[in-house]
């Protein structure tokens, strides 16, 4: 069974579209706040700035221009470039389609699910430490320096944060491929002990 197959039978099931959809929207909410793509502001924006309003820059490096910053309120904003939407859209999809998969074996028992089951969902863990320049400190930031971290460390992270968002994008796209692999494993043994 190909990988498009494998998609369309894991979302057949309306029961676990649902399901992964509102897993995906949750990681994107999480993963919004904990890289700093949507973060409050140390201070109140001055009456001058209306609130909501967007600024677009389009003067950096590539990859970080265009950057959209959307004021939503006097104290909160999204701030997003081209590198952070990207990651936060390969990211989000492959929680989409990871959970599609765990939910339809649980459902639907199309193969032995793995024991260590909760070790894919922690394939997400390492794009969390993922900061992206556009972004002001995130939930995970603020959290690493609020329980002491030294700015050294927190400067390493960002330095590679690219890696760590990579390094969840495999471990995501790993954990689909086994999966994927296992229930094509488990179709062609069930219809070898029915002939």
């Amino acid at each position: 069974m190909g990988f498009p197959q494998f998609l369309r039978l894991v979302l057949s099931s309306r029961e676990v579209k649902v399901v992964s959809t509102f897993a995906a929207a949750l990681f994107a909410a999480v993963y919004l706040l904990a890289v700093g793509i949507v973060f409050q502001l140390p201070y109140e924006l001055p009456p001058s700035i209306p609130t909501p309003s967007a600024d677009v820059v389009f003067d950096g490096p590539f990859g970080q221009v265009p950057w959209l910053t959307v004021y939503l309120s006097n104290r909160w904003v999204l701030s997003i470039n081209p590198e952070a939407l990207t990651s936060l859209a390969v990211l989000t999809a492959l929680i989409w389609m990871n959970t599609a998969a765990a939910a339809y074996v649980s459902r639907y028992g199309a193969c032995k699910p793995v024991k260590n089951i909760h070790v894919s969902w922690m394939a997400a863990v390492p794009a969390l430490f993922s900061f992206f320049s556009c972004c002001g400190s995130g939930l995970v930031f603020s959290l690493l320096l609020a329980s002491g971290a030294s700015l050294s460390m927190l400067s390493f992270l960002q330095d590679y944060g690219r890696i760590f968002t990579a390094l969840s994008a495999l471990l995501l796209t790993l954990n689909l491929y086994m999966v994927s692999r296992r229930m094509s494993t488990g179709k062609q043994a069930a219809a070898v002990l029915r002939s």
